[in-house]
């Protein structure tokens, strides 16, 4: 009989595992999760604390300790109005890793893609319909179908 934690492990490892395969590398995890990190805290830097909650009560409890892993939130948030705002965020996020992880702009958003289709297949429609109102059309985009590998 597994305990819950090793039930949250498991969700969180096929979370994972999705966001890898979205990616077209499911063998390579460690990747899978960096570029998961570095596209949940952009997220999470330009949503208000009450967006935050509301979005991450509905992910598995170990993605939601990346999702809230160093977040220093406040008041003060910055909305994006262009979709090299948040590209230029996840760069700061992935910080070392941001050269090999996304190489060009083309691998970023297919990244940052693979991150939202693994996410609007976690959470409510209701949810990614409010996450999508809040961001400019350009990265609303990145919300629909999944780009080609």
């Amino acid at each position: 009989m597994q305990n819950n934690f090793d039930k949250h492990a498991l969700k969180a490892n096929e979370f994972l595992h999705k966001v890898a395969q979205n990616l077209g590398n499911p063998d390579d995890l460690i990747k899978a999760e960096r570029i998961l990190k570095a596209v949940l805290h952009a997220l999470r830097n330009r949503l208000s604390t009450e967006e935050s909650f509301q979005f991450m009560s509905q992910l598995p409890l170990l993605i939601k300790a990346i999702y809230v892993d160093g977040w220093k939130h406040s008041k003060e948030f910055v909305r994006i109005k262009h979709m090299e705002e948040f590209i230029d965020e996840v760069y700061k996020e992935a910080g070392k890793t941001a050269s090999v992880d996304f190489a060009t702009e083309s691998i970023t958003l297919k990244s940052i893609n693979c991150v939202f289709s693994t996410i609007k297949n976690q959470v409510s429609k209701g949810e990614v319909d409010h996450l999508k109102a809040v961001f400019p059309k350009e990265l609303k985009q990145l919300w629909e179908e999944p780009m080609p590998v």
